[in-house]
Order: C-alpha cells, then structure tokens, then sequence
C-alpha cells in the first residue's frame, strides 16, 4: 500500500467509523517524519479515588526521513469515538494535516469493564487523553481544523460534503 500511495498527491484518512487496525503507531511511522508527542496520559491512583497524575505521552513518526509527503486530510465526525479519536489525535500531528469534519464522541482512552451483582456490568476510562499542550480531548472530541457539516439538502442527495472538502484541500495548489 505504501509503494502504491507513495506519489500521490494527497491522502485522505476517514475516522468517521471504529478502525479495524490500531493506527497511532504503525501510520504514524510511515506518515510523520520526525518523532514527536501526540498526546499526554494520565492515570488514576488505585489507593487514592479521585486522584490522577501525568503519565507517558503517546510518540509516533520516525526518523529515518522515509515518510509519506503528499497532504494529508483527516475526516471526522459524531462517529468518530475511542480508537477512532486516538488515532486521529495521532495521525494529526503529522506536519500540515488537516482535520476536516464535525465534533467527534470526545470518548478516546482505554475502557475497564466492571461487573455488577445480578449480571449487569459498567465501564469506566482509567486513563485521560490530552493533547501534548494539556488541552483535553476527552468529553471534547478530536481539534477540527475546518468544520464542515452536512447540511439538509446534502444529506437529501446523498452527497458527503465533509470528503468533498477534503478533495478540495488535496486538490489546492
């Protein structure tokens, strides 16, 4: 996929759907050059409810100058949740992305599950997602460089404005 893709002129990325592949890492090698922080972690402290500290920030791209160097567009939207969102946290601190949509779940980090007496269960997050500045992301959703959202009329003719737009930037000069 790389070879195919390595000359085109832009790619556009669309997380308006839960991802089958685990992307942060394995794109970020191959679309960011230079490693960098994406984002900032925290934790909770198990003896200590309601009390959370920095933890490890999330690092992709690479060094070796062999990266992806069209534009890169992301896409996303009300279905954009979890590793969805992550991943376009990830993916978007390539150099000279744009994130193209409208306001994702803000529900990335992990999830534990916790069952419940009688069969039921729950789920919380143990871990906070910020953006490597602190801004937070979780209860937010993903930074949008250009919001576009679908309109009435769109939605009539099925026309999917949000990847219209985002032709439109791979095909700027």
């Amino acid at each position: 996929m790389k070879a195919y893709l390595a000359n085109t002129k832009g790619l556009i990325l669309d997380m308006r759907c839960y991802p089958k592949t685990y992307m942060p890492y394995i794109f970020g090698r191959w679309l960011k050059g230079g490693k960098s922080a994406f984002c900032l972690h925290t934790n909770m402290v198990v003896d200590m409810p309601g009390m959370c500290l920095f933890g490890t920030k999330g690092i992709n791209g690479t060094d070796t100058g062999s990266h992806y160097k069209g534009k890169l567009v992301i896409l996303v939207n009300e279905r954009s949740q979890s590793a969805s969102e992550y991943a376009s946290i990830a993916l978007a601190s390539t150099p000279g992305a744009i994130v193209v949509g409208d306001t994702t779940a803000g529900a990335d980090g992990d999830i534990s599950i916790i069952n419940l007496p009688g069969g039921g269960s729950t789920m919380i997050s143990g871990i906070g997602v910020l953006y490597p500045d602190g801004r937070e992301t979780q209860r937010v959703g993903v930074k949008i460089d250009k919001v576009v959202r679908p309109t009435l009329e769109g939605i009539r003719v099925r026309k999917d404005e949000q990847l219209e737009a985002a032709i439109r930037i791979i095909e700027e000069q």
